[in-house]
Parts: structure tokens; sequence; C-alpha cells
């Protein structure tokens, strides 16, 4: 005797599933710090946050979104509304380690439910008298069927959330 699923359970399933199977894009978070030492010593860090579409191209990117840093070490969380996303919103979560590059990082679609997840790469470089560690942290997803975002999309809101 074969096992079959019921119908109404599989169909169930599938309904609850998110409606995405729209564009695909990947959001990158990413860092850089230089250290030098000595009597004239200096330290620079900077930090970003961008979307690609899949030509590519830029749709958004942004040094710190709302005003902060987009990773942190204790994590920090975003949402970027309307642009090309029309009345949809996706929240973007990252945490780096303590040296600010990122290390794990999340998008939730507008149902709140996770979308994609990925994890940091990093490079550490040491020359003379300094050090250099740079690194970033990509997740693909798709957007909602329907919604389609070109080059460098105007528009964006984006809003600082605890994480």
């Amino acid at each position: 005797m074969r096992w079959q699923l019921p119908t109404t359970l599989l169909l169930s399933t599938l309904s609850a599933t998110p409606a995405l199977a729209g564009q695909e894009v990947v959001a990158v978070w990413s860092s850089s710090t230089f250290s030098t030492s000595g009597k004239t010593g200096t330290h620079n860090f900077s930090a970003g946050f961008a979307l690609v579409n899949q030509d590519g191209e830029s749709i958004y990117s942004e040094a710190y979104p709302d005003g902060y840093n987009p990773c942190t070490f204790v994590g920090q969380e975003f949402q970027l509304e309307k642009g090309c996303f029309g009345g949809a919103w996706y929240s973007f979560r990252c945490q780096a380690t303590q040296t600010g590059i990122p290390q794990q990082c999340e998008v939730r679609g507008p149902e709140g439910n996770t979308v994609g997840t990925g994890e940091g790469e990093d490079q550490t470089d040491f020359f003379g008298v300094g050090i250099a560690k740079s690194g970033a942290c990509r997740v693909k997803f798709e957007l909602v069927d329907g919604i389609a975002c070109g080059a460098d999309a105007a528009g964006f809101s984006a809003h600082h959330s605890e994480f």
C-alpha cells in the first residue's frame, strides 16, 4: 500500500508558502578597517550596504542606511520600503565580528519570513606596521512576484529598528 499525502494538506502547504518568484536580488553588507601603529598611527573604518540586481546593477547603495551602521557586533536591523518595492518592505539583519566585519546576515520578506541568509567572508592583510581587514556578507533572494527594480532605483525609505 502506497502512502499518499492528503490533497487538502498538500494544498494548504502550498498556499502557505510566500509568493516569491520575482526578480533575483543580492543584498551585500561590507566593511573594512585599516590600522597602523607608531606615534602617528591611524585607524580608518568604512561600511556600507547595497542591493544589486541580476544584471549586476546597483539598485540601492548607502553607507549608513537611516544614519546607522548597517552591520554591528551586537546586531543591526533596518527596513527598506517604497522605491521600486512599491507597498512592500524588506528587513535586513546583520551581525559583525568585534572588528566590524560582517559575519552573519539575513533578509526577511514582506510577510516577516526569512527569504535568505548568508555567512560573511573576510580577509586580513598584514604589512610593515599595519593591518587591514575587509569582508562582506551576501544574501541572494527573490523579490515578491511583480516587483522589478532597475539600476539606481530612487525613493527608498530606510528605517532603523532594534535587532
